[in-house]
C-alpha cells in the first residue's frame, strides 16, 4: 500500500518536509534498485549511463560523454578505462586531434544492450507501478522546469 504523502514545502529545515530532500531520497532509492539489477551484469550505475550513451552513438569523446552524463571528465575517464579493461569498449585517439580520446563499444559492450535495458525496464516499471501516467508526465514537467531554472543560473526562485 502506498504511503500517504506528507505535506511538502519547497524548502523546510525538516528534511522529510522538503521537496528537494524527497526528490533526492526518491532518486537515491531508484539508483539503489537499478544498482542491484546492474550487479548481475557486473556494471555500476555510472558505467550503465555511459553505455546508454554509447549504445545510442559511437565515437563520442570523453568530454562529450562527461557532458551527456553530467559527470566530471576525470571520473568519466576513470570509468571508461575500467570498462576498457573489461573489454566493453576501446578508447582510440582521434585522427584529427590526437588529444581527443574516442569511445567505441566492442562486441561484448554492444551485446549487453538488450539484456541490460530489459532488466532496467523491469526495475523501472516495478518502481512506477502505482503511479498514474499523468502524474509521471506532470513530474517530468516539474523536473524540466527546475533544470531549466538552474541551467539559466536562476537560484533565486520565489516560493509560492
Amino acid at each position: 500500500m502506498p504511503r500517504q504523502p506528507a505535506a511538502v514545502q519547497l524548502f523546510s529545515p525538516q528534511p522529510r518536509s522538503s521537496f528537494g530532500y524527497r526528490l533526492r531520497e526518491t532518486a537515491r532509492r531508484l539508483d539503489r534498485a537499478i544498482s542491484r539489477s546492474l550487479a548481475d551484469f557486473d556494471l555500476t550505475v555510472s558505467q550503465y549511463h555511459l553505455l546508454r550513451e554509447l549504445w545510442d552513438k559511437q565515437g563520442l569523446t570523453v568530454r562529450e560523454l562527461a557532458l551527456r552524463v553530467n559527470v566530471a571528465e576525470p571520473s568519466t575517464l576513470k570509468s571508461l578505462n575500467l570498462m576498457q579493461e573489461r573489454g566493453l569498449l576501446k578508447l582510440r585517439t582521434g585522427t584529427d586531434d590526437r588529444r581527443k580520446r574516442l569511445a567505441h563499444l566492442t562486441a561484448k559492450g554492444a551485446q549487453l544492450k538488450e539484456p541490460v535495458l530489459a532488466d532496467i525496464e523491469r526495475v523501472s516499471l516495478d518502481a512506477y507501478r502505482n503511479v498514474a501516467h499523468a502524474d509521471i508526465q506532470a513530474a517530468l514537467r516539474v523536473f524540466r522546469a527546475i533544470e531549466d531554472q538552474l541551467e539559466g543560473g536562476g537560484a533565486d526562485v520565489e516560493a509560492s
